[in-house]
């Protein structure tokens, strides 16, 4: 923000440099005897000087500056809280037209975000590891952390750009390090909260943990098999194109849970599961 101030404040001096070239042109051409042409620049320089003027003194009064120059105007910007708060608020309401995509983006600690045209894509994700056994999976059953339901909670992952932050999820990357899992349909459930759980690893999806404000899952087949030995599937939401989400409140937060939709008879021991979102972010 502080160059566009000081380009702004600058921008009196730009004019006058190219009305004063603009002056010189004319003095060197056939019409510069032109009563006409002479006055409609000079109204157009005095205008554009009590413009900015007006423009300066309006910025001296918001931040309780008086004719004191540029340097101590943009000293006060960088050093007064208040000021770049009041400044924030401003320039939220400035016009799409104005080249800011709606206004000066701020986290939830009111620090400034790049501002883009139309949103922000990443791709983030986060692992989880199953217990240390070779117990089979029934369709429908969770694939957690834990056997013990107080040992499981839903994986967090960061998929927003700032804490409450918004966008939506448009596909879901999964891979395992376990060729038992080959082909295998899983559902990728998504809450805003992190979910209670009432069963663990190994035990039913349905009914077996809080709404925490539920926003869909993504079907993902696994489908590729790779030699690290890795297999992979990459999915889209059951219901709709896309997701839109706010995250967790007080950080950039959703949490997924695991569901097989398919039965896997003999699962690798501890094997890492890692879900990857392709979030485009607000």
């Amino acid at each position: 923000m502080g160059l566009r101030i000081k380009d702004a404040i600058g921008l009196e001096r730009v004019v006058a440099s190219t009305m004063d070239v603009v002056g010189d042109d004319l003095e060197h051409t056939p019409h510069h005897r032109d009563p006409e042409a002479i006055a409609a620049l000079n109204l157009i320089h005095a205008d554009l000087g009590t413009t900015l003027a007006a423009y300066l003194d309006g910025l001296e009064s918001l931040i309780g500056t008086t004719n004191v120059g540029n340097a101590a105007i943009l000293a006060k910007l960088s050093a007064d809280p208040a000021t770049q708060a009041t400044l924030a608020a401003v320039l939220a309401k400035l016009p799409v037209g104005l080249g800011t995509g709606g206004g000066l983006k701020v986290d939830g600690s009111g620090a400034a975000l790049p501002v883009t045209g139309s949103g922000y894509f990443a791709a983030v994700g986060a692992t989880m590891q199953r217990p240390a056994d070779t117990s089979g999976y029934s369709v429908g059953d969770i694939v957690a952390q834990n056997t013990l339901a107080a040992s499981c909670s839903g994986v967090a992952v960061a998929v927003a750009r700032a804490n409450d932050a918004t966008g939506m999820l448009r596909r879901c990357r999964v891979k395992v390090n376990d060729a038992a899992w080959l082909n295998a349909q899983l559902y990728i459930h998504v809450f805003k909260d992190t979910p209670t759980f009432a069963n663990g690893d190994n035990a039913a999806f349905a009914a077996g943990l809080t709404e925490s404000n539920y926003i869909g899952a993504f079907d993902v087949t696994l489908d590729r098999s790779f030699s690290d030995p890795l297999v992979k599937g990459i999915g889209a939401p059951r219901a709709g194109s896309e997701m839109n989400f706010d995250a967790h409140a007080g950080s950039p937060n959703l949490y997924y849970v695991i569901e097989t939709r398919t039965a896997v008879a003999v699962p690798g021991s501890g094997k890492i599961f890692t879900v990857v979102f392709e979030v485009l972010q607000n």
